[in-house]
């Protein structure tokens, strides 16, 4: 069915935004850093936490105005982020491990 118009609890294109990283980017990361990615989003709306995800892994929980740092793995990687009132957003990035 499709959903009520009725219902407050769903936003459309109200959901958070992925500041970090960039959609599309290629990212050098150096190996041996156990959390070389800062994933970072806006939210709008009375949201208060975002979820992460990589992969469509689920990766963690933080409030709203919070980065994460992350250590993904080599190759196109998927991150996802939503809110805790439905909103998502994706992006695709492609990681490359280097030694500095």
């Amino acid at each position: 069915p499709s959903h009520n118009p009725g219902c407050e609890r769903v936003f459309g294109e109200m959901g958070p935004k992925i500041r970090a990283p960039i959609d599309n980017l290629t990212y050098y990361v150096d190996e041996t850093d156990d959390k070389p990615l800062a994933l970072k989003a806006d939210a709008t709306g009375e949201a208060k936490w975002l979820y992460w995800y990589v992969n469509d892994r689920y990766v963690d929980r933080v409030p709203v105005d919070s980065t994460l740092y992350y250590k993904p793995s080599e190759g196109y990687v998927k991150v996802s982020c939503s809110d805790d009132l439905g909103g998502n957003d994706d992006v695709t990035i492609e990681v490359v491990n280097v030694a500095f």
